[in-house]
Order: structure tokens, then C-alpha cells, then sequence
């Protein structure tokens, strides 16, 4: 089994668990005032749990693309608002606004998007080469008492 079989499954029972506790209450939010903040913790956890499997599985060996573009979209994403944060940023009109809300609220929602996708294409890429190698074992089991050889 390949490296990183048993934790795509953990990480993608707890994307999934968070990315739901994220959109319900991200839709809850909007006839709710005070479930924001729990849409807010939430998409904190779940951006903090998908930049350690992208780191993780880097670690490990698997270097797809999109994961090197995920990590390298979420640290620009990071270090704006790190510096936004920074220089005491204070929106005083409606460009300010938005671009905290963009920031905040729409590039992190793609790119969680964008990696459970990842996530999910992992998984299945996990579970194709066990059915292989669970192939090829059946295969190459009983070759030499095949009836062909003799």
C-alpha cells in the first residue's frame, strides 16, 4: 500500500465534516448575525487542516502540480492579509470593503474548494492502486501451480 493510503481517508472525513460545518453555517449566517463567527472558526480550521495535508503529502512524496499551486495561491493569499493586518488596515469605503471580503471570504472558500477536489482525486488515486495491487496479487498468487505450465 502506498505511502499515505490510511491518512487521505482521515483527511478527507475531516474536510468533509468541516467544509459542511463551514457552509451550513456560512448559509445560516446570512438569517443569523452571530453564526458568521462560527462560519469564520470554521473555515479557519478547515483552511489550517488542508494547508497541513498539502504540506503532509508533499512531505511524503506526492508532488502533483496542483498541490504546489494550492500551497503557492494560499501563502499569497496569507501574506496579503498578513500585510493588511499589519499596516493597520481600515476600510473607510466600499473598494475597501470588498477587498477585505475578498480576502477573506471568497479566495479562501475557491481554494478550499479547490483542494478538497485534490483531495478527492487523491483518494481515488489511492484507491485504484490498491485495486491493482490487489490485482496483481491474485494474479502472480497460483502462477506456478497454473495446468498451463505442465
Amino acid at each position: 500500500m502506498k505511502k499515505g493510503a490510511k491518512l487521505i481517508q482521515i483527511d478527507f472525513v475531516l474536510q468533509t465534516v468541516l467544509g459542511v460545518i463551514y457552509l451550513v453555517s456560512g448559509v445560516l449566517g446570512f438569517g443569523f448575525a452571530g453564526v458568521w463567527f462560527i462560519a469564520l472558526l470554521a473555515q479557519l480550521a478547515l483552511g489550517s487542516v488542508q494547508l497541513f495535508s498539502a504540506l503532509l503529502f508533499l512531505f511524503l512524496g506526492h508532488r502533483e502540480n496542483d498541490r504546489i499551486k494550492h500551497i503557492s495561491a494560499a501563502v499569497v493569499c496569507l501574506t496579503f492579509l498578513g500585510v493588511l493586518v499589519a499596516s493597520g488596515f481600515y476600510p473607510t469605503n466600499a473598494a475597501g470593503k470588498i477587498i477585505p471580503l475578498v480576502f477573506v471570504i471568497i479566495i479562501p472558500f475557491i481554494l478550499a474548494i479547490w483542494y478538497y477536489n485534490i483531495t478527492i482525486n487523491t483518494k481515488n488515486y489511492f484507491a485504484q492502486s490498491n485495486r491493482n495491487e490487489k490485482y496483481a496479487e491474485v494474479e502472480m498468487e497460483d502462477i506456478l501451480d497454473s495446468q498451463e505450465l505442465g
